[in-house]
């Protein structure tokens, strides 16, 4: 009898053990968040109109939504991460008294799929991330969608602040290392090439479920 009590109390132990570990080790969730960028377009002047000379873009704000899902061993943690990011900017042509020859709001919507690597200690996380990105500005960018030749690279570092068991808040950089599009249409149905790239300052909150 005090074979089998042990035994069994035992087996409790280690199962109640298990799953606390289980839970330490891994979590998933949702996350909610806005951006700010740094819009960098370099065009080539001899593509642009008659007179048209400086090109000027200005971040306007975003916003961004998505998944995530925490594996912890020890202080290292991975975190992948599915996200749908919408950005918004305003490029400006001038010419070279300063007239303006067009105001082209130039808003992106894309799938962005980082994928953090960190350390915890405590409360306080640090990171970083390399980041794919594919545009999905259209059912067309959907239905045609390759993912061999329609993504992008960038990268990610960042800290985060945790708040209790089940909430948690990040706030990180993103830049790009290769271009999030390669032209811009003017008034008229104009497309120039262009070399189009984001620096953006990231803040979300994240939902463990």
């Amino acid at each position: 009898m005090k074979t089998t009590l042990k035994f069994a109390l035992t087996a409790l132990v280690l199962s109640a053990g298990s799953a606390a570990t289980k839970a330490q080790i891994f979590q998933y969730g949702g996350l909610i968040g806005a951006n700010y960028g740094a819009i960098q377009s370099q065009i080539d002047p001899a593509n642009l109109p008659q007179n048209w000379q400086d090109v000027d873009a200005v971040g306007t704000g975003g916003w961004h939504a998505g998944l995530y899902a925490r594996l912890k061993v020890l202080m290292v943690y991975v975190q992948p991460e599915l996200v749908y990011t919408r950005l918004s900017h305003q490029v400006t042509f001038t010419d070279g008294q300063g007239q303006i020859g067009a105001a082209v709001a130039d808003p992106v919507s894309r799938i962005d799929l980082p994928v953090q690597v960190g350390v915890k200690l405590g409360f306080l996380r640090a990171f970083v991330a390399p980041v794919w990105s594919a545009n999905v500005n259209s059912l067309d960018d959907l239905r045609n969608f390759d993912p061999q030749t329609a993504g992008t690279w960038g990268a990610q570092a960042g800290v985060g602040l945790q708040l209790g068991k089940k909430v948690q808040l990040n706030v990180r950089y993103e830049g790009n290392l290769t271009p999030y599009t390669s032209n811009i249409t003017l008034p008229g149905n104009i497309v120039v090439p262009s070399d189009n790239r984001v620096n953006q300052l990231v803040v979300d909150m994240g939902f463990a479920f």
